[in-house]
């Protein structure tokens, strides 16, 4: 919700979690920071905040590592 995980190929993936980056969220090679960061992070942001998990990708559905951040996840 506030950092941007970005591989060595320049693959902005959704969270630092996403080791194998399953979930591509933009491409800093191709894009700004700017860009990716308003663009998918912001969707996945507002369904994060909006408990809308159903539209979430399974690397942030299925995730449990929420747990350690006390985070509200119904």
């Amino acid at each position: 919700m506030q950092t941007m995980s970005i591989t060595d190929t320049g693959k902005v993936v959704t969270c630092a979690v996403d080791l194998d980056a399953h979930y591509i969220a933009g491409d800093v090679s191709t894009q700004s920071l700017s860009e990716v960061w308003n663009g998918r992070l912001h969707a996945l942001r507002e369904c994060h905040r909006q408990k809308r998990w159903n539209e979430l990708p399974p690397s942030c559905s299925e995730c449990r590592d929420w747990q350690s951040a006390r985070a509200d996840y119904y």
